[in-house]
C-alpha cells in the first residue's frame, strides 16, 4: 500500500512549506552571539532537548541581527526563560514592531516557544531584522 494523497490545503497560506532557517544563517549586525552548545546557567528548569544546542543570545540594548527568508510568513523559535525580554523586529525595512518573549511559564522555565512575526507577506524574498529594546 502506497502513501495516501494529503488533502487540498483549508488555507493557501498554511505553513506546509515552511523551513527552519538555522541560527548561524543570521547575520550579525551588533552584539548578538552565537553559542554551539546552549543551557542557561541561571538554575531554571528547561526541555531536555531544547539544551545543548546553537543558540542566538542577544543581551544588550540595541543587539541588532537580521535574516533572509524566501515566503510569506516569518516565525521565530526562543527559549523563554526568565531572562526573556521584548524584541523589536521589521521585516524589509518597514515599521518597528514589539513582541514580549515572556511567557507566563518563562518564571522558574526554560522553553521552546514560538512566535509569528508576520503572516500573509507578499510571497518571495524578505529581510527580518530582530534588535533588543
Amino acid at each position: 500500500m502506497g502513501p495516501y494523497p494529503h488533502p487540498k490545503p483549508i488555507d493557501a497560506a498554511n505553513y506546509d512549506n515552511g523551513k527552519l532557517i538555522l541560527a548561524e544563517q543570521a547575520q550579525v549586525i551588533k552584539g548578538w552571539q552565537s553559542i554551539e552548545n546552549w543551557k542557561p546557567d541561571d538554575g531554571e528548569g528547561t526541555r531536555q532537548n531544547y539544551v545543548n544546542v546553537p543558540m542566538l543570545i542577544g543581551q544588550e540594548m540595541g543587539n541588532l541581527l537580521k535574516f533572509q527568508f524566501n515566503g510569506n510568513a516569518v516565525d521565530i523559535a526562543v527559549a523563554a526563560g526568565p531572562d526573556a525580554g521584548v524584541i523589536e523586529f521589521r521585516i524589509d525595512e518597514g515599521d518597528w514592531q514589539k513582541q514580549d518573549l515572556f511567557t507566563k511559564r518563562s518564571v522558574n522555565l526554560h522553553l521552546p516557544w514560538y512566535f509569528t512575526l508576520a503572516a500573509g507577506l507578499p510571497d518571495g524574498e524578505h529581510t527580518l531584522q530582530i534588535r533588543i529594546t
